[in-house]
């Protein structure tokens, strides 16, 4: 099964471009404050440079995978998520986290939350709750098969 997470290239250019002038305003008032009042503001320097210093954030994160198209393949024994430079495999049992997220209005959208030690994931269904809650089972019984396989192999190498 595949599920494809299209992402708007507009949220991320606007995040660069507010990341941009944060950065630009910050450094324009720290160096506003230290000419004209010298050290006796420290406070609105500290501030600025606060400000400067959450646009870099904002600048840096933009260019984060998961802020564009993601493909997830669901396989009989692996996940493999595509994003737009990388391909990455997991396995059923690598799977930490695994949680749906199902708001008061069902009607409009769903969520899959999935983690896999570091890497995190979060899946939108907008629309489309019966393809979720299909993935969501299908994930489950996966996860569950995977792990009792790996019980099944430790006792048994317990026993030998």
């Amino acid at each position: 099964m595949t599920y494809s997470v299209k992402r708007k290239p507009k949220s991320r250019y606007t995040f660069r471009i507010m990341g941009i002038i944060l950065m630009v305003l910050g450094v324009t008032q720290i160096a506003g404050f230290i000419l004209i009042h010298g050290n006796s503001h420290m406070v609105g320097t500290i501030i600025c440079a606060l400000l400067g210093a959450y646009g870099a954030y904002m600048f840096v994160h933009s260019f984060n995978p998961t802020l564009y198209n993601i493909i997830y393949e669901f396989n009989e024994d692996n996940i493999v998520v595509k994003t737009k430079k990388k391909e990455r495999v997991y396995k059923y049992s690598d799977i930490t986290t695994c949680d749906q997220i199902i708001p008061e209005n069902e009607m409009v959208y769903s969520i899959i939350h999935l983690a896999f030690g570091k890497d995190d994931y979060v899946i939108p269904f907008s629309y489309k709750k019966e393809v979720s809650d299909k993935i969501y089972a299908d994930l489950n019984s996966r996860m569950a098969t995977a792990m009792l396989a790996e019980e099944v192999k430790e006792s048994s190498k317990q026993n030998e």
